[in-house]
């Protein structure tokens, strides 16, 4: 059973590849990139042994305007689902909370200085200490490039919330500083006041 339409098609400018899409400038560039070797096929010049592919050496830091809902990198996949590994930068409002340096949940950039969460993630936390942000991270234990590691100053946590039945599971996050929007940091976009019906 396919699941092609629950995809996005490279742009015109890329080359479809394992599961990402690479910018035209890797092909013919003399490395080997995608596993079947058709980003070097028909080039007049004999490649190199390939190389590992990352989606992060797709693209250079750059400071951008921070236009909410709209990725300066454009992954393959239109959700995230099934163990496919996203490209690095294509949801750029998604971050990391951890606790001690480890992973403990994750959150969205709503504004250069808040987040949003689940409030099970923060309300029995007695300090935010030692609690941190990663925007623009890609990999869960490593440090990436473009990763901004933010403290928490506030958390605030849904008045109503209740841990028993997870109703009104939600809190905001003020970061102690605000977030340099790149590529591979910018915010989800949120509805207009009177967008619900």
């Amino acid at each position: 059973m396919g699941y092609a339409w629950l995809f996005e098609a490279c742009t015109p400018d890329q080359h479809a590849c394992d599961g990402m899409c690479l910018p035209s400038s890797w092909l013919c560039d003399k490395e080997v990139d995608c596993k079947d070797g058709s980003d070097e096929a028909g080039c007049m010049a004999e490649t190199t042994t390939e190389k590992a592919v990352t989606p992060a050496m797709a693209a250079a830091i750059v400071e951008v305007s921070g236009e909410c809902g709209r990725p300066a990198i454009s992954g393959q996949h239109a959700r995230i689902m099934g163990g496919v590994e996203a490209v690095q930068g294509s949801w750029p409002w998604q971050v990391s909370l951890k606790l001690y340096g480890g992973h403990v949940c994750g959150g969205t950039l709503l504004a250069r200085d808040w987040v949003v969460t689940a409030a099970h993630c923060v309300a029995d936390l007695r300090s935010l200490e030692n609690l941190l942000v990663s925007l623009g991270s890609h990999h869960r234990t490593e440090k990436d490039s473009p990763q901004q590691d933010i403290g928490v100053t506030k958390a605030i946590v849904h008045e109503g919330y209740d841990a028993t039945s997870s109703n009104n599971d939600i809190a905001l996050l003020r970061l102690s500083s605000s977030a340099t929007y790149t590529n591979y940091v910018s915010p989800a976009c949120l509805p207009a006041r009177n967008g619900c019906s």
